[in-house]
């Protein structure tokens, strides 16, 4: 399917296994606890980071199959305390109905 620009639209590549819509929980920082959904490609051999709001980088450090062509990752900030990793971590294994972000 093309969209207007004659390229492949974001809901065609999903489709077709390119890429997934993942969510990133974020543990630290001024976006701590919020979870963010965002198109991942798994074949990249990067894992998603965010700039937080204050300009820092959340980074990746864990990976946890969502479903079937779903994941869902910990994005770490800098100044993250081990208190609001490990809340982020229990959050990992439970469906979540906290505030989110989506971007494309």
């Amino acid at each position: 399917m093309k969209g207007p620009t004659g390229s492949v639209s974001n809901q065609c590549r999903v489709e077709q296994g390119m890429e997934q819509i993942v969510e990133c929980l974020i543990a630290g920082g001024p976006q701590h606890g919020l979870v963010r959904r965002q198109l991942w490609d798994p074949h990249h051999p990067m894992s998603p980071a965010v700039a937080a709001g204050d300009g820092k980088v959340c980074i990746a450090a864990a990976r946890r199959p969502a479903g079937p062509y779903s994941n869902r990752f910990l994005l770490l900030h800098p100044q993250a305390t081990g208190q609001e990793i490990l809340a982020m971590m229990a959050r990992m294994c439970v469906r979540t109905t906290a505030p989110s972000l989506c971007s494309n």
